[in-house]
């Protein structure tokens, strides 16, 4: 909720000219706009702005990790007021494709919960860098595969469920020390911090499984 005189002078900012413009020609099928002399802020504000009005997804690129997580928040007040749906960061990778070094865990396991959520509809605005948004993906059906939600008394495959995890990444190791990984010992004990903050303990019982809690398993 805002305040009645913040919501007029947004509005009275939104009926400039130039603002008026550069919508009907995105309604109209223009592909490129230019609107200039916008601070971040301002940016956020038509960003969502347009996105509600034009009721489309929509891609926020910035330059840097930094910025996207800085303007984030921005972003979220914004669709927040206008509707504008979800709003999501999609981190760009920390290392570059011939480095030796993987990836912080960190940076994959929050793109592959980001991209999920917007492969299955959850999210509508995506703020992302300019090198997480040059990036070549998949299909969106591959990213919802990536997830398996289990629910007390679910029944399910324990040699299938460990294939699962092994196929989005996790690593099997004897015992599990830090995100990514899983152990078997009776039930799988997984760590994962962006969806589960705690490791997991599937104990299956028979065909079914009973945990401490709703998991969603993402690498």
């Amino acid at each position: 909720m805002i305040l009645p005189v913040v919501r007029e002078r947004l509005e009275r900012l939104l009926r400039l000219a130039s603002v008026d413009g550069a919508l009907a020609a995105l309604r109209s099928g223009e592909s490129l706009v230019h609107l200039s002399g916008l601070q971040p802020t301002a940016k956020a504000l038509l960003a969502t702005y347009f996105a509600a009005e034009l009721r489309r997804p929509a891609f926020f690129v910035v330059a840097s990790n930094k910025q996207a997580e800085a303007i984030a928040e921005t972003v979220r007040f914004f669709a927040s007021v206008f509707s504008a749906g979800n709003v999501a960061v999609l981190p760009a990778f920390d290392t570059l494709p011939w480095d030796v070094r993987s990836p912080h865990a960190d940076i994959l396991e929050r793109r592959a919960a980001t991209l999920y959520s917007l492969a299955s509809g959850q999210t509508s605005f995506l703020v992302a860098p300019i090198l997480a948004a040059l990036w070549r993906y998949r299909s969106a059906e591959s990213y919802e595969l990536l997830t398996r939600t289990l629910k007390p008394d679910d029944e399910v495959s324990l040699d299938g469920f460990i294939t699962h995890l092994g196929a989005v990444g996790y690593a099997r190791t004897e015992m599990v020390e830090m995100p990514g990984q899983f152990a078997q010992r009776g039930g799988i004990e997984i760590a994962g911090r962006t969806v589960i903050h705690y490791a997991a303990l599937v104990q299956c019982d028979g065909a079914r499984a009973v945990t401490n809690g709703k998991i969603d398993l993402m690498q």
